[in-house]
């Protein structure tokens, strides 16, 4: 991700609101307000922010009439009137939903009349209500009874018809309510990234089974009644009689029976021949006039010999007709070829333009609001196509940290439209995986969202089918976007994908489609996944990403100013395609994301995350749950400064590190560690690590270092120098990606698991430390345990170091390991660390209440898990005499079966390094020759003969024992499968020498 240098003007909160409520969206809306009185801006938002009904809410404090419109019925009412009379300080506010013309009585009554008429997406409103026996309680009535209303709410389509009505006739019902809501001073565009990308029309003229589909023939007797509907058959008949379309239409069928074709664009643009060069509010009012002809036809379309699929076809004829612009495009449905032509329907973003320009004033506000602003530019919605301000609605758009409480889990592998990874033919897969969830969330509600109406419908039968019957949704309904859900776990099954062409009718180049595709796809994403957030930021959400790649997922989460897709790499069918994406400042705050190993790994993290009632898998809560719920108690703990911290973490005074500049330490024991030192430390001039065993081995808090190490530099065998390790930017990528996600589980399972724990980015790029303070003193071997179980919990990756790394003190540890303290100025890097506060990283603080932990209920744990190792070793030792007799343990040739797996693997990092160690223990006590155990090391990329034998040598002269099997489960887990080994418990007894 980059980010482009911030060319907006800072948003500076102000202080002393007035409103009684302290909840941070009514006092973001209630600035907004204070900073700009009047003129139009972008509100950058995440989704569930609740900056929409804030912005109404405060409208309704200050008494100033509002207008709102939103993409759907379903947000207005479910959100918009409840949540804005909800929120609002004043009481009795007034806010009416300007209904669809089918709220009409009249227009009830007439489809009673003719039921074909439900089926149309216009009816028509009387010229004057007034004289209309049902004026008084007619919900379309409302804006015309109650024009003093606080506000008003409607759709875009409700908008649009509006505005078509009124370029058709003056002086009709529909103007009357434009007047009623045109004395608002807020103006309000809810979810306004809908507007991106126009609303298209297309038709099928072609397939590879039937042929040519339309015969223009059978409108004729419609055509000889109806005026309009008669220029619109004229054109469409001119476009499909044209030789330059038939040619194109079968120059995209050639090309599509192409395997190859379909990874390049699969349309062609063709100027339309039936464009007459109208002005477009001509177009408009022919449009209205043709709509009111479609209406007549509906009810008498038998009476023409016509199906309602027929006359229905009418209105995607009018904007095909229309467009200057029309695109040929193919797609593939169960192996049929369909050549479609679209068109951009230009009136629909044309008559909100329309509003929104004739809606500026002095003294107006028009706010653009929502989660997923993309590269639009919405300069022209206003006169003299002056772009707007952007702001943030509250810290970094999140005013209640929503997205730190959300968690989306990768899977890691991708479902795909078509082949073995088809979501067809993973259709049991994933009906198995979307039971065993719910099973594990047994009595809580669970949303599960598909990629189409038509793929819910197949996943809920196969639910049914499985005696597990259970609502599925689908992308781009009415349930995804704008509206509040009780539900706070989803299972996503794939995202929002879209076929290839769908934007070329309205872009130039294959490369501007695809961006608008890819842009299209993570709204569509984000907003559907985000319905299952806590809009308050204060319960857990958990998105199952089934079929979801790590990069889409991330894609999909990144939002900020003039976000933009600036690249696009092309992977093969059914792998990724890697996408950069840039905006400009630090962005909208993002939630957590991991990337699952499997489904199992899936499952666990979720767990550690949330809570279920019903833990499959977990028999209960995870092991040490228990006991810190039940005996550890915390005890809070006031920090007036950093340096109250600082001497929490550097109690022991005998013996401390300093930094040096190439980022190793020196051990200070000729003078003891000062306050002036810490001081010191704090302010940059001094960067100090602390020991943290005590002379009794004892511990007053224990850690974790997650890092993204670079690999260690090579000697050369000529010079003996060492060479840095030149890493690929995939590779860089990669340990960059592992070092997040370990983080991420990390901060996940302490929290699941109610440890109290200081979060540091330690100077270091992925860098980070975790520090949990202790109330009272242990043994180190008990935070060694506890350290263990959190990491085999949290699932982590790779190398994450544990301290402490030893458990007590000795000849050649005598002071044990350190940890660069906190608020340190890394010496090689220059950056100083920060910790987490309040949702963000902060360099300093002036009042801190951080709490502790009392652990010194697993000291009887640790012991007892010692012993039970032992007595399981003893009995399967038992077992495997029993069995072999006559068995005697062998000192020569024998090496335990995970040495002979892990040869190949690359032995980096610090579990790396302790692994080699053990594998030259091995093949000392295993009797190998030094020339022989030197091959050994043959696969590692740093494999360097001289200093291998040298190493080794080292350990042969020592006579180093064998690693015991659980010192190797616990320090070399990259390593070893004991769980699925044959040998468990008796490799130590097998090849003991």
């Amino acid at each position: 991700m980059k980010r482009l240098s911030e060319r907006n003007p800072t948003q500076k909160p102000i202080e002393a609101c007035p409103r009684k409520s302290p909840d941070r969206r009514t006092v973001s809306a209630w600035e907004i307000y204070e900073m700009f009185q009047q003129g139009h801006i972008e509100v950058f938002k995440t989704t569930r922010a609740g900056a929409t009904t804030s912005l109404n809410a405060e409208s309704g404090n200050r008494d100033e009439k509002f207008t709102c419109i939103v993409p759907t019925n379903k947000i207005a009412d479910e959100t918009i009137v409840r949540d804005s009379i909800k929120f609002c300080e004043k009481r009795g506010l007034d806010v009416i939903h300007v209904k669809s013309n089918m709220n009409c009585i009249k227009n009830q009554e007439l489809c009673e009349e003719f039921p074909d008429l439900k089926e149309l997406q216009f009816l028509p409103l009387a010229d004057k209500c007034e004289d209309c026996e049902h004026y008084d309680y007619c919900p379309i009535t409302a804006p015309l009874r109650r024009p003093n209303a606080n506000g008003f709410v409607l759709t875009y389509a409700k908008v649009a018809a509006l505005q078509l009505a009124v370029m058709f006739r003056e002086g009709t019902t529909a103007e009357k309510i434009l007047n009623s809501i045109a004395g608002s001073r807020n103006i309000i565009l809810d979810e306004v990234h809908e507007l991106q990308y126009g609303r298209q029309q297309e038709y099928i003229v072609y397939d590879s089974k039937n042929g040519y589909r339309t015969d223009f023939n059978k409108y004729n007797s419609a055509c000889q009644d109806f005026e309009y509907i008669k220029n619109v058959i004229d054109q469409m008949k001119a476009i499909a009689e044209d030789d330059t379309f038939k040619i194109k239409v079968h120059e995209v069928l050639g090309g599509a029976e192409s395997p190859k074709y379909w990874n390049h664009r699969l349309s062609l643009d063709y100027q339309n021949p039936a464009f007459t060069g109208q002005e477009r509010d001509a177009r408009g009012k022919e449009t209205a006039g043709f709509i009111k002809e479609l209406i007549e036809l509906t009810k008498h379309r038998e009476d023409y010999n016509l199906s309602m699929e027929e006359v229905k076809a009418l209105l995607q004829f009018n904007a095909i007709g229309k467009s200057f612009k029309l695109s040929i495009n193919a797609i593939k449905d169960r192996g049929i070829i369909q050549i479609k032509v679209s068109a951009l329907d230009f009136l629909y973003v044309d008559t909100i333009r329309k509003f929104t320009t004739s809606m500026q004033g002095e003294g107006r506000r028009i706010i653009l609001t929502t989660a997923t602003f993309c590269s639009k530019d919405y300069s022209d919605f206003f006169m003299g196509k002056v772009s707007p301000l952007r702001i943030t609605f509250g810290r970094q758009g999140d005013p209640t940290s929503n997205n730190e409480k959300m968690l989306i889990l990768a899977d890691n592998k991708k479902y795909n439209a078509i082949g073995d990874r088809s979501r067809y033919k993973m259709r049991p897969e994933i009906i198995s995986r979307c039971i065993d969830i719910l099973e594990s969330y047994e009595g809580e509600e669970v949303l599960i969202i598909a990629l189409s109406k038509e793929e819910a419908r197949s996943i809920e039968r196969g639910l049914k089918q499985a005696g597990r019957p259970h609502p599925v949704i689908y992308y781009k309904g009415s349930e995804t976007i704008g509206v509040t859900s009780k539900a706070r776990i989803m299972i996503a099954i794939g995202i929002a994908n879209k076929p290839l062409n769908s934007f070329d009718p309205i872009t130039e180049t294959v490369e501007d489609s695809k961006k608008l595709l890819y842009e299209s796809i993570h709204c569509d994403t984000w907003q559907a996944w985000s319905r299952v957030k806590d809009p308050d930021g204060k319960e857990n959400s958990l998105v199952f990403a089934l079929g979801c790649c790590i990069d889409d997922v991330r894609a999909c989460v990144k939002w900020g100013f003039n976000r933009k897709i600036t690249g696009i790499e092309e992977h093969r069918n059914g792998c990724r395609n890697r996408l950069t994406i840039e905006y400009e400042g630090s962005g909208i705050t993002e939630p957590k994301v991991i990337h699952c190993k499997d489904f199992e790994d899936m499952k666990q993290q979720g767990l550690s995350f949330k809570q279920s009632k019903k833990q499959s898998g977990f028999q209960g809560k995870p092991s040490i749950q228990n006991i810190i719920d039940g005996s550890c108690q915390k005890h809070p703990v006031f920090l007036d400064s950093p340096l109250g911290l600082l001497k929490l973490q550097a109690f022991r005074k005998d013996a401390y590190g300093v930094q040096q500049k190439d980022g190793s330490y020196l051990a200070e024991t000729k003078f003891p560690l000062t306050e002036r030192d810490l001081e010191a430390h704090i302010s940059g001039s001094k960067t100090i690590g602390a020991y943290q065993l005590g002379q009794d081995s004892m511990i007053r808090w224990f850690a974790f270092d997650v890092d993204s190490h670079a690999p260690r530099p090579k000697k050369d065998k000529s010079t003996g120098k060492l060479i840095p390790v030149i890493e690929t930017p995939e590779e860089v990528e990669k340990r960059d990606r592992i070092a997040e996600e370990n983080k991420e589980r990390l901060f996940n399972a302490l929290t699941a698991l109610g440890i109290p724990f200081i979060f540091e980015a330690s100077g270091s790029p992925h860098s980070y430390h975790f520090i949990v303070f202790l109330s009272v003193p242990v043994p180190a071997k008990v935070a060694v345990y506890l350290g263990e179980e959190i990491k085999k919990i949290a699932g982590l990756v790779g190398d994450i170091e544990l301290f402490p790394k030893q458990k007590t003190l000795n000849q050649n540890k005598k002071y044990g390991n350190l940890l660069k303290c906190l608020f340190a100025v890394h010496r090689k890097t220059g950056i100083k660390s920060k910790i987490w506060i309040n949702g963000e990283f902060q360099e300093s603080f002036s009042g801190l209440e951080i709490q502790t932990i009392d652990i010194s209920a697993f000291t009887l744990l640790s012991d007892i898990h010692q012993i039970e190792v032992k007595e399981k070793a003893q009995k399967a030792k038992r077992k495997f005499k029993e069995a072999y007799p006559d068995y005697k343990p062998v000192k020569e040739g024998f090496i335990r079966p995970c040495f002979i797996s892990a040869q190949k693997l690359q032995m980096n990092h610090g579990d790396g390094n302790q692994f080699r160690i053990a594998v030259a223990g091995e093949l000392y006590r295993a009797g190998y020759p030094l020339d022989v155990a030197v091959q050994y090391f043959k696969y590692q990329s740093d494999f360097n003969e001289e200093e291998t034998r040298y190493r080794l040598s080292l350990v042969y002269d020592q006579k180093y024992h064998r690693t015991e099997q659980e010192k190797l489960k616990t320090l070399c887990t990259r390593f070893v499968n004991c769980d699925n080994c044959g040998y468990d418990g008796v490799c130590d007894f097998i090849g003991r020498s």
